[in-house]
């Protein structure tokens, strides 16, 4: 890591692809990362989607992450809750979670030129530094 960055990645999200680039950066070595996360637990759409009869609309055996299959799916179009829980269990699993800043939104990122670094504004007045933002 760069002596000029706090994080080689701030990954914006906590949804399926926050939570999947997190853990694929910890199994490619990678654990200078942060996940900024505006509500207070993980799960992203399914986590805010939760109206009466909301389902996943791709079947459920293809709706895992490759590294994390889940054989048990309780139906084959799965419903919120149990795809919200899926999403927790991984990011526990893979211990994920203290890596998260949760309650917190992105205010703004700007690119450095002459650092090659991005500044984040972060809501609670913090400003880190990365060398990558991926918004998720």
């Amino acid at each position: 890591m760069s002596s000029n960055v706090d994080y080689e990645v701030v990954i914006i999200g906590t949804g399926f692809a926050g939570i999947g680039m997190a853990v694929k950066l910890q199994q490619a070595g990678i654990n200078s990362f942060k996940l900024i996360e505006r509500s207070d637990e993980v799960g992203g759409t399914w986590r805010d989607n939760t109206y009466p009869g909301c389902e996943c609309d791709v079947q459920s055996h293809l709706y895992s992450f490759s590294f994390e299959p889940k054989a048990d799916w309780s139906k084959k179009y799965s419903t919120w809750h149990e795809i919200r829980d899926y999403i927790i269990a991984v990011t526990d699993k893979h211990n994920i979670r203290k890596k998260i800043q949760f309650n917190t939104r992105l205010e703004g990122a700007t690119f450095d030129e002459s650092s090659g670094t991005w500044l984040v504004k972060l809501s609670d007045g913090s400003k880190p530094r990365a060398r990558f933002v991926i918004t998720a």
